[in-house]
C-alpha cells in the first residue's frame, strides 16, 4: 500500500520530481568545482604515496584475493592519515574547506529542499492541489534556511558518528577472530537501522 502510494506521488508530480533532482545536481555540481580546487593538492600528496595505486589493487584483488581485503584496507587508511597529518601545516586551509563543504555547506544545500517537497506532497495529499516545487522552495525559503540550521548540527553528528563505525569495524575484522567479525556485522545491522530510522524522520 506504501509503495503503491509512493509511486502515485512521483507519478503525479513527476515535473516536481525532475527540478528536484536538478536542484540537487545543481548543488552537488557546484559543491564539486568548489571543492577541486581545495583537493587537488591534497590528492597530489596521496598519489605521491601511492594511495590510489594501492587502491586499484586493493580493487583487483576482490575477487583473488578476499580474505586480504580488510587488512589491506586498513593499510591504504593508515597511509591516508598518515599524509593528513604530515600534511597538516601546508594544507591546513584545504583541510578545512573540504571539511566545511562535505559536512557543512553541501547539507545545508541540500536540506534548504526539504520544506519546499514537504508543502508539494501535504497539498496534493490533503487536498489534490498541485503545488509547483519551484514556487514552494523561494516561498518556505526563509522558513528552510531555519530548518536547515537546527538540523545540521545533528546531521554533523550523524555523519561523525557513521564513519567511526565505519573505521571501528575495519579495525574489528583485521584482527579477524570469529567474536570480532560477528560484532562488526552487529554494528552494520544497527547502522542500516539507524539509517532507515534518519531517513523516515
Amino acid at each position: 500500500m506504501k509503495f503503491s502510494n509512493t509511486v502515485k506521488l512521483v507519478l503525479t508530480n513527476f515535473s516536481n520530481v525532475w527540478k528536484l533532482l536538478l536542484y540537487y545536481i545543481i548543488c552537488t555540481c557546484l559543491g564539486f568545482f568548489a571543492l577541486y580546487a581545495a583537493v587537488k593538492p591534497i590528492f597530489e600528496k596521496l598519489a605521491d604515496a601511492r594511495v590510489f595505486a594501492d587502491l586499484q589493487l586493493w580493487y583487483n584483488a576482490i575477487f583473488s584475493q578476499p580474505t586480504q581485503l580488510v587488512a589491506s584496507l586498513d593499510n591504504i587508511l593508515t597511509t591516508i592519515w598518515n599524509v593528513i597529518c604530515v600534511n597538516a601545516h601546508a594544507l591546513v586551509w584545504n583541510y578545512i574547506f573540504t571539511i566545511a563543504l562535505i559536512f557543512v555547506i553541501l547539507p545545508f544545500m541540500y536540506t534548504l529542499s526539504d520544506l519546499a517537497v514537504g508543502e508539494v506532497l501535504y497539498g496534493y495529499m490533503t487536498s489534490q492541489t498541485t503545488y509547483g516545487f519551484t514556487g514552494a522552495y523561494f516561498r518556505n525559503f526563509g522558513k528552510s534556511v531555519l530548518y536547515s540550521l537546527a538540523r545540521l548540527p545533528f546531521e554533523i553528528v550523524t555523519k561523525l558518528i557513521f564513519l567511526g563505525l565505519i573505521f571501528g569495524i575495519i579495525k574489528l575484522w583485521v584482527v579477524g577472530t570469529i567474536a570480532n567479525i560477528f560484532f562488526g556485522i552487529l554494528i552494520i545491522m544497527v547502522t542500516l537501522a539507524m539509517l532507515t530510522l534518519k531517513v523516515t524522520t
